[in-house]
């Protein structure tokens, strides 16, 4: 059943022949915290307070440290018309280079959400531009050459770009082989957020299968009273294992050092950590306020935050990640940033030396997340959802694997998927499977 399970992994390629340019031509709207540094590229910068909006810029350039300050931005220019809408960063992605700076967990947010936006806004969005904390000369230049971009270089159509020692690269994703690895087998307790969930349930009752924990804590806002909760307690129990369902707010301060520091108490510490709470609502960028989006990432994001934060020393820190963070999804801004916010998370958790991976999923079969008819679409889409067991074991060899970055794990029928996910929009980062496709 592992045969269909596709891996993949995140990369970055250094773009050879990349434009530059000393300025950026135009009425340029900023929108943002754009960086002072930039302003002296644009001839006579547009501001919202500025800007009279019976007059179309040429472009829009938005400044954004969290994914709120880009929905902001679209917002404002909304209705409007307006030249490509590009985005830059600081810190939101690792190319892996040696002066890649620390990883930014809210600013990768925005990455997430400007995936959105290119399906979303098809027409409207230019891309992402992830520039470093400096910001020399060689890197204006490089952001000028991109803004100006007249497609007669490698560059043409690449959205998802990064800035490092004045080089561009671009964002592609590729096959990579899955991890060769032993049994995963947890210690002591393991908490489990998102517990009493379909996918909480299935990781819960595969560490009681396993029979090396000391405890397995299901974290919901329900507990013990969520539906099924009670049948997927005994269900664990059977296995001879020690488990229960408390009802307890994630992103809740008091009440989730309380619940560690009583565990630890008892002797019995939390030792490993199952993120997989989350919730999928669909809401286009248009319609999504920001305290939508606030609540939209609340439980994966702020939970997320907080478990690493009480819990520095982890045998195990692994979180549930999302294709929908990796190339985005129509209608899902707020998931799709809430996911690569928790990617940057493992990355940040990596770079100070401690345990975390993130494994972004493909849709998984049973357990009641998808109907019949979810799952049809889905295998239209060229998405198969992928066999519980095989997910598992999966979810295993990604925990397992000490490799340096975070998987992606789906199964991808690309002769499908793609024509319907470029038909609006190319996606350079697909480059390596348009062949597949074909």
């Amino acid at each position: 059943s592992n045969a269909r399970t596709g891996w993949f992994s995140e990369t970055w390629r250094q773009l050879g022949r990349a434009a530059t340019a000393d300025r950026v031509p135009g009425n340029w709207l900023l929108l943002g915290e754009v960086p002072p540094a930039l302003g002296s590229l644009f001839d006579d910068p547009l501001t919202a307070a500025s800007w009279d909006r019976s007059t179309a810029p040429d472009g829009v350039l938005v400044g954004a440290g969290a994914a709120e300050d880009l929905l902001a931005a679209l917002h404002e220019v909304a209705g409007h018309p307006t030249g490509p809408v590009w985005c830059v960063t600081s810190r939101a992605v690792g190319v892996g280079t040696v002066d890649d700076p620390a990883a930014d967990v809210r600013a990768a947010g925005v990455w997430g959400l400007g995936r959105v936006a290119g399906l979303e806004l098809p027409d409207r969005w230019g891309g992402l531009v992830d520039l470093p904390e400096r910001i020399d000369d060689a890197t204006r230049r490089a952001l000028a050459g991109t803004l100006t971009d007249d497609g007669a270089d490698d560059q043409d159509g690449e959205d998802q770009l990064a800035v490092r020692d004045g080089q561009l690269w671009a964002r592609r994703l590729v096959t990579t082989p899955a991890p060769q690895t032993g049994t995963w087998t947890p210690k002591g307790t393991v908490l489990i957020t998102g517990g009493t969930g379909g996918l909480g349930g299935h990781v819960a009752r595969r560490v009681a299968e396993q029979g090396s924990a000391d405890r397995i804590l299901l974290l919901s806002r329900q507990g013990s009273a969520a539906p099924g909760a009670t049948e997927l307690l005994e269900g664990i129990r059977a296995f001879g294992a020690t488990a229960e369902a408390v009802a307890v707010d994630v992103t809740d301060r008091a009440a989730m050092s309380g619940l560690i520091d009583a565990l630890a108490a008892e002797g019995a510490p939390v030792r490993t950590v199952v993120h997989a709470a989350g919730v999928v609502r669909d809401v286009r960028i248009a319609e999504t306020g920001a305290e939508e989006l606030a609540a939209q990432m609340a439980a994966k994001v702020e939970g997320a935050l907080l478990l690493d934060e009480l819990l520095p020393d982890l045998d195990d820190f692994v979180l549930f990640s999302s294709i929908s963070g990796i190339w985005g999804a129509a209608g899902q801004a707020g998931y799709a940033a809430g996911n690569a916010c928790l990617d940057a998370l493992a990355r940040r958790r990596r770079e100070q030396g401690k345990r975390a991976v993130s494994v972004a999923w493909g849709p998984w079969a049973g357990g009641g997340m998808l109907t019949e008819h979810d799952e049809r679409e889905l295998r239209k889409r060229g998405l198969t959802p992928l066999l519980v067991p095989a997910a598992l074991q999966a979810m295993e060899q990604a925990i397992m694997s000490d490799r340096a970055g975070d998987p992606v794990v789906a199964d991808v029928t690309w002769s499908r998927f793609l024509p319907a996910f470029t038909a609006s929009r190319p996606s350079p980062l697909f480059g390596s499977f348009e062949e597949k496709a074909a």
